[in-house]
């Protein structure tokens, strides 16, 4: 290998490098680490399996990969909303449009154009679903939103108490106990109908 070579997963060359110490006045990357006391660090070499070319790499975890066991061929009991879910064809293509790649609340215009149009498109619509006059758009996930709700919920009702089911994911829980922490807000779960998916009240 030439002094110019870049790696595909490390792309400074030799020559990059170089240029990098020189600039920060120093020898060589082993210094960057100087700080580090000299009994903590690890001696020798790391017993990893020689390099491998994309093609390579890719057949070989595909072969561990067929190992597994999914819930294509078995029936899954794991819950907390791991499941299989159908995914239509269309759904790759319409995720490969550039305004949706980073589909999220937008900071930076001149890169969020699209972003901003497939958001109007998105409030109108569920505006006309649900007959209200605005629409909030662009958390993040399922779990933040929840944790939205709640404190949305506690600032127009004042309220400081919020319900929710057995049926929320422990992960998306965590995320709803971080939202109210200092919010003044008591969270109460309750038991749902697991024919019917509503909330048991009584």
């Amino acid at each position: 290998m030439g002094d110019n070579y870049a790696h595909p997963y490390l792309a400074n060359s030799k020559m990059d490098i170089d240029e990098m110490l020189e600039y920060l006045g120093i020898s060589s990357i082993e210094e960057l680490f100087s700080d580090i006391p000299d009994e903590i660090r690890f001696k020798g070499q790391l017993k990893l399996p020689h390099y491998q070319s994309e093609f390579e790499l890719m057949e070989a975890v595909k072969s561990k990969l067929s190992k597994n066991i999914t819930t294509r061929e078995v029936r899954s009991f794991l819950g907390g909303g791991v499941l299989d879910i159908y995914m239509p064809a269309i759904q790759d293509e319409i995720l490969r449009r550039t305004e949706f790649y980073s589909a999220y609340t937008p900071y930076q215009a001149e890169a969020s154009q699209g972003t901003l149009q497939s958001m109007f498109e998105y409030q109108s619509l569920i505006c006309e679903l649900v007959g209200m006059d605005v629409a909030n758009c662009s958390l993040y996930d399922w779990a933040t939103s929840v944790g939205e709700a709640a404190l949305m919920a506690s600032r127009i009702t004042k309220r400081t108490k919020f319900v929710y089911t057995t049926a929320i994911a422990p992960n998306r829980e965590a995320v709803l106990q971080n939202y109210v922490t200092g919010a003044n807000l008591e969270l109460d779960i309750v038991p749902y109908d697991e024919t019917t998916g509503k909330m048991d009240i009584a």
